[in-house]
């Protein structure tokens, strides 16, 4: 009988045992399984996507300066940006003699006058109100003859409106120094080439060669020069170079001067 008592007793014991074992087994299992980083992938942190801006266009030149630049002083004074604003708004409503008026009220302030009349009337050029331009420019140069852009201005105005000679004289009634103003000598080479005058323009465009070395507006036009005397072997020569200077940039007279030199039996 004690026997029998033993050996349950045994038996509970060791199923007490087991029990237990598993029981702490399963208890470590569920609380102290091991934690598994998870792997981090090298993604960069959100932004916004970066666009690689497209380099600026190169600004054209213009083939012949049939314009000039419009520089407008950057200033702050009141005065100037109130007149600018008022004559941009004049000519917007195309009250043109209004905007005469208004700008003629301002001739005796010298500095302020001078810095609107030269961006008001490159404004007018460009838009192919010559006219007014003119009428403007010649009361400026009464007032200030010795004001070398508004000659300039002046003769631009003239040549687009189709008077060549005219735009001349006004140029050759003053000569100021090439090397400070070699556009206005430019200038004065084109509208030699436009009278015929080609002897002189080819003399003004070698000085200007010197001044302006890469500007493949001026060997084109010693091309021309040379071309319009018979002297092709000349002229193909400046036609080339004008091609290298802009090394394949646009440019508004290539296909002239691709023409030009096929013309002449030069494959390209």
């Amino acid at each position: 009988m004690k026997k029998m008592i033993f050996k349950k007793l045994y038996l509970l014991i060791a199923l007490a045992t087991i029990f237990l074992c598993a029981s702490v087994f399963i208890f470590f299992h569920i609380h102290y399984q091991p934690v598994q980083h998870e792997q981090k992938t090298d993604v960069p942190f959100s932004h916004p996507p970066i666009s690689v801006a497209e380099p600026p266009p190169q600004e054209k030149k213009p083939d012949i300066l049939l314009e000039p630049e419009i520089h407008i002083q950057k200033t702050d004074d009141s005065a100037f940006l109130f007149l600018m604003n008022a004559m941009q708004q004049k000519i917007d409503q195309e009250k043109y003699e209004e905007a005469i008026a208004l700008l003629s009220e301002k001739i005796k302030e010298e500095g302020l006058y001078l810095s609107v009349v030269k961006p008001v009337t490159s404004l007018l050029i460009r838009q192919h109100h010559e006219s007014v331009a003119i009428e403007i420019l010649n009361v400026a140069l009464l007032h200030y003859p010795d004001e070398v852009e508004l000659r300039r201005y002046l003769a631009t105005a003239q040549f687009q409106s189709g008077e060549i000679t005219q735009a001349k004289q006004t140029l050759m009634a003053d000569r100021p120094d090439i090397n400070k103003y070699p556009d206005y000598y430019q200038l004065l080479a084109m509208l030699d080439l436009k009278l015929g005058l080609f002897k002189d323009a080819e003399l003004l465009y070698a000085r200007l060669l010197q001044q302006m070395p890469n500007d493949p507006n001026v060997y084109l036009g010693l091309g021309v020069s040379y071309h319009r005397q018979g002297k092709t072997s000349l002229a193909a020569y400046y036609y080339q170079q004008s091609l290298k200077c802009v090394s394949g940039q646009p440019w508004a007279s290539q296909g002239f001067v691709i023409h030009q030199l096929q013309s002449m039996g030069y494959d390209l």
